[in-house]
């Protein structure tokens, strides 16, 4: 029985129908709740789209443990407001949002003096505990240096999803230790009813990976040849991702071409993710089949995998990655952190600027020497993150004009819509390329 017709998100071309049964959303709360542990009445914070499989599903645990939701108020500057007041539970997100609280906490906390001491200080004696036993908890420093940052979301939190796009193993290690609760990163489409993939509880290598296969799920890795990715790969075999099993759906509303495409005769779902599967058996998502284009000198680039990569430096609050297959760099809009952009413009100016001078942050995104210094930090951020250089970002454009919902530049679960995002800085972005391949190598 059909229950739902369910569209994507529609990031690169137009959203797609898929047509979802009532047994679908049944079996994939089933299996999602294995390694599911809600306190009794728990408490959902609901923040992200309605509309969006990943925010159903979890809904619908909840539902399932006699739970409760709790809805924010719809303006996203009041989220952390809305938590203080709910004390939630249960948080789901997505990395746009994790990202910032790790970003605020890290610059925060990592101050000069003791402070800043006792802060990184607390922060290696965790890592270590969680690389050791997969605890997250410490009867001393959370009590000393986390409780802050707990307060933040109500300081109730006892699971912590990550959803929707991948998120750096390091965002998810501080997440863990700052909110001592289990933060777990899953994986899923609107195609398999958001459940494939999802990291147990107190795996203390999990991040970075989105752990094994669901109880309802099988998976296989096929070769992606032109991408060099086989199932020979040492030392995990790596190939784009396919799912089978009754949580998934088995045709696009009206669209026999794309169901075809996606769904083989075997039912197997082609994802267009390449994962690597490592000898624990845990999935990590590591490049795009589609989506992916190629530079003027024949290198194939993954533009949203680099852009989550980019994402987790504290100057970036926006980020959309422009390539051109006559072009051989990459290019990149950046809406800097206003804070973070403050700083640098003090810095640079000689004078103290802050994160509520509008007139002065829009001079700084004009000043090339504030442009230069973002691209040398986040190219420090690239290089960490072991990017080639072709991956790299050559030049930058920066703008406090945010993509946005409102102005079709984003989806409702905050993806880039990237052929809106260039329309919106076209004239910037063809002119940075006017300018030539820079000679130096950041």
């Amino acid at each position: 029985m059909i229950a739902s017709i369910c569209y994507t998100s529609g990031t690169t071309s137009n959203p797609k129908g898929v047509v979802l049964t009532h047994a679908n959303f049944a079996l994939s709360t089933q299996s999602n709740l294995f390694g599911l542990q809600l306190p009794e009445e728990a408490i959902l914070m609901s923040y992200l789209p309605l509309a969006h499989i990943y925010e159903r599903v979890c809904e619908l645990c909840v539902i399932s443990v006699s739970g409760r939701i709790g809805y924010f108020t719809g303006d996203p500057l009041r989220l952390l407001e809305d938590a203080q007041l709910l004390k939630p539970n249960f948080f789901p997100s997505v990395p746009r949002v994790l990202n910032r609280v790790y970003q605020a906490a890290m610059a925060g906390g990592n101050i000069p003096g003791f402070k800043g001491n006792l802060f990184r200080k607390a922060i290696q004696v965790k890592l270590d505990k969680l690389h050791t036993t997969g605890d997250a908890t410490h009867i001393f420093w959370d009590k000393l240096v986390f409780r802050k940052i707990q307060a933040v979301l109500g300081g109730q939190i006892q699971m912590m999803t990550s959803g929707s796009a991948p998120i750096s193993a390091d965002v998810m290690d501080f997440l863990k230790i700052a909110f001592a609760c289990e933060v777990t990163e899953g994986y899923g489409m609107t195609e398999n009813c958001a459940t494939c993939a999802k990291a147990w509880p107190n795996d203390p290598t999990s991040s970075g990976t989105v752990g094994p296969p669901q109880p309802i799920n099988e998976v296989k890795l096929i070769d992606v040849p032109a991408m060099g990715y086989t199932s020979e790969d040492k030392p995990n075999p790596r190939g784009e991702l396919c799912v089978r099993g009754a949580n998934c759906f088995k045709v696009y509303y009206k669209d026999e071409k794309n169901t075809k495409e996606t769904v083989d005769d075997e039912g197997w779902l082609h994802t267009g993710d390449v994962a690597e599967i490592d000898q624990a058996g845990r999935i990590k998502i590591i490049d795009r089949v589609k989506n992916i284009m190629k530079l003027s000198q024949g290198e194939y680039v993954a533009l949203e995998k680099i852009e989550n990569l980019y994402s987790s430096s504290p100057a970036v609050a926006q980020i959309y990655i422009h390539g051109d297959s006559l072009q051989s760099y990459l290019l990149a809009v950046i809406i800097p952190d206003p804070v973070q952009l403050a700083g640098i413009a003090s810095k640079v100016f000689g004078k103290k600027v802050t994160a509520e001078d509008l007139r002065e942050l829009v001079a700084a995104c004009k000043d090339e020497r504030v442009n230069q210094e973002i691209l040398s930090l986040i190219t420090r951020e690239a290089k960490k993150n072991g990017l080639k250089g072709f991956e790299m970002i050559k030049r930058i454009h920066l703008s406090l004009d945010p993509f946005s919902v409102e102005d079709g530049t984003l989806t409702p679960t905050m993806k880039i819509r990237r052929k809106d995002a260039y329309v919106k800085f076209k004239a910037e972005l063809d002119q940075l390329y006017t300018l030539g391949e820079p000679t130096s190598r950041l």
